[in-house]
């Protein structure tokens, strides 16, 4: 290109316009081909179906990974004769949850339940724990995602529906709007020691409680303390809630089972308004191969002052 264009140049400075330029050529080698890079490009991750939030959950379809072997596409050019064509095979990598087997196996195991009964209440307390778990009730958690009981019922509000009922508030039980929520998250807390599922954030009441054992209660209030979890498994896990004609609230974690463990509670007793929560991982023969502490409680003793 170089030497074209300084003989156009040459010519047109000195007028010449009769002349015939014999355009210069260059002899040059194949460049072989970056495989490697190609390579690169041609790599994709597989992806595990999953569900969409924005679209009633439906379940989004998983996809294949793809990829190409550099060296041995080197090897099969570097070996072709001139003039032919020469195939370079993909590999296809399938997800670990593919379409088929998110819609196999989605909820289709409970995880972890608990019921804790809300008879003898005020009616006020019973409609909040009703509510409470109406609005809880069906809440879809992806794998990655975090559960936040606060995020999901926000204020108990009179607007929501709310009544004023029991709850405790600086050491001494008063009237307050939405009292009872708390017997949802803790509840919900309970069920949650039955699963593996990660406690990101839990706070005991200022007193022992009546509906779930001492070590086993989730406190909340709008905006804090909150209770959360996140779920730290491969597959969506779903919160079912139901509140039966005898003021029984059952909670219900369903997910997709995916260990042979069965996981069960323990507290221990540190003194009378003290102790910590553990979780027990045992095997097929009922062994505890596995004990994990998941939280902290100490309380003051009921109806106190302060």
């Amino acid at each position: 290109m170089d030497a074209l264009k300084q003989q156009i140049q040459t010519n047109v400075t000195a007028m010449n316009f009769q002349d015939v330029i014999s355009c210069p050529t260059a002899e040059n080698q194949l460049t072989e081909p970056d495989f490697a890079g190609i390579a690169s490009q041609i790599y994709t991750d597989p992806v595990n179906a999953t569900l969409d939030p924005n679209n009633g959950y439906s379940v989004v379809a998983s996809k294949n990974g793809t990829s190409m072997n550099a060296d041995n596409a080197k090897a099969e050019y570097e070996s072709a004769e001139e003039n032919t064509d020469i195939t370079i095979p993909f590999t296809f990598t399938e997800p670990e949850i593919t379409t088929e087997k998110m819609n196999a196996n989605l909820f289709k195991d409970t995880l972890g339940s608990y019921s804790s009964s809300a008879a003898g209440g005020t009616s006020g307390r019973i409609h909040n724990v009703g509510l409470t778990a109406s609005i809880c009730n069906g809440q879809i958690v992806l794998p990655g995602e975090t559960f936040s009981f606060n995020g999901v019922v926000g204020d108990t509000t009179a607007e929501k529906g709310y009544q004023e009922a029991a709850g405790y508030q600086d050491g001494k039980v008063v009237q307050v709007l939405g009292g009872g929520e708390c017997q949802v998250s803790s509840t919900l807390f309970s069920a949650i020691l039955y699963t593996d599922l990660d406690v990101l954030e839990r706070a005991n009441h200022s007193m022992p409680v009546h509906y779930v054992p001492s070590g086993m209660d989730a406190t909340v209030f709008w905006d804090s303390p909150d209770f959360k979890f996140e779920n730290n498994h491969k597959y969506p896990v779903k919160i079912v809630m139901n509140m039966d004609s005898s003021d029984t609230l059952t909670v219900k974690i369903l997910g997709t089972k995916e260990n042979d463990y069965t996981i069960e509670p323990r507290v221990e007793q540190i003194d009378e308004m003290s102790n910590v929560t553990y979780r027990d991982y045992k095997d097929a023969s009922g062994n505890v191969v596995k004990s994990e502490s998941v939280c902290a409680s100490k309380y003051k003793p009921l109806n106190s002052g302060s």
